[in-house]
């Protein structure tokens, strides 16, 4: 039985889009788009503080499972293995208004994979208990790609 999004019977099958998914402000420019555009994407710092308080302690995530969490990280860390993935694509503004998704306007992505790094390592260390118990073993920041070291620094 394949595994459904949380309250719903449609299946579980996501890409590393779906981190993005919180920050869509159409329809919502002027509360939620005016709130993201005070942070810049690029600044690890500011990228941690508004992933925490809008994906990870969001209400999506509340619901996920760690079946859900598994199936996330398997999405995310099989995309930064990729070296031909284009996360351009991804945060780029000018599909945006083509499926009715917008990121903030000002948000402007120096370095599209360097968000999706930053959810890597953010989910492993936030997950990764939960995860391990699970029988889950998050792949190691080295073998997706992901920069050692604290990126606050």
């Amino acid at each position: 039985m394949a595994l459904k999004y949380p309250d719903s019977d449609v299946d579980f099958n996501v890409t590393p889009a779906y981190f993005l998914g919180d920050f869509d402000i159409y329809d919502r420019e002027e509360s939620l788009g005016e709130y993201l555009n005070k942070y810049d994407p690029n600044d690890p710092e500011q990228l941690h503080k508004v992933l925490l308080e809008i994906f990870f302690e969001g209400g999506r995530v509340s619901k996920l499972t760690v079946e859900h969490k598994e199936v996330l990280l398997k999405s995310l860390s099989s995309a930064l293995k990729d070296e031909n993935y284009n996360f351009q694509e991804l945060v780029s503004h000018e599909n945006d208004f083509d499926d009715c998704f917008n990121l903030p306007h000002e948000w402007d992505f120096s370095r599209p994979r360097f968000f999706f790094e930053e959810v890597y390592r953010m989910a492993v260390n936030l997950w990764g208990n939960e995860l391990r118990d699970n029988g889950f073993i998050p792949l190691d920041f080295r073998e997706v790609g992901v920069p050692q070291g604290d990126s606050n620094k």
